[in-house]
């Protein structure tokens, strides 16, 4: 593999986990949660329509989780844009653990 398709997929990897920043950031508003509230039920499995978004605390946690993931989205495109041509092991590494720790984590 080249560098510039891993340069590609770490760009791509950036708009996946930075798009649900604005997702989970306008499910703090009533209009607009319910793209937030159904990525939450999916992630949650099974289908169930919990959770709700009613409480105020969701509508919080999910402003949080929505500044985390744009943040995280953006870190990622910068490494892949300004670190990635001096140290790909290193921006590979780094992109990967960080990942694997949210699937942990999570």
């Amino acid at each position: 593999m080249t560098q510039a398709f891993h340069k590609f997929w770490l760009k791509v990897t950036a708009v996946v986990v930075g798009g649900f920043g604005p997702v989970f950031f306008f499910g703090t508003m009533p209009a607009t949660l319910e793209p937030a509230r159904w990525s939450l039920d999916l992630l949650s499995w099974p289908l169930d329509g919990f959770p709700t978004y009613q409480s105020p605390e969701m509508h919080f946690l999910s402003a949080l989780t929505g500044g985390f993931l744009f943040g995280w989205g953006v870190m990622i495109w910068c490494l892949s844009t300004w670190v990635y041509d001096a140290s790909p092991e290193g921006v590979r590494r780094t992109v990967l653990i960080s990942l694997l720790a949210w699937c942990v984590v999570r």
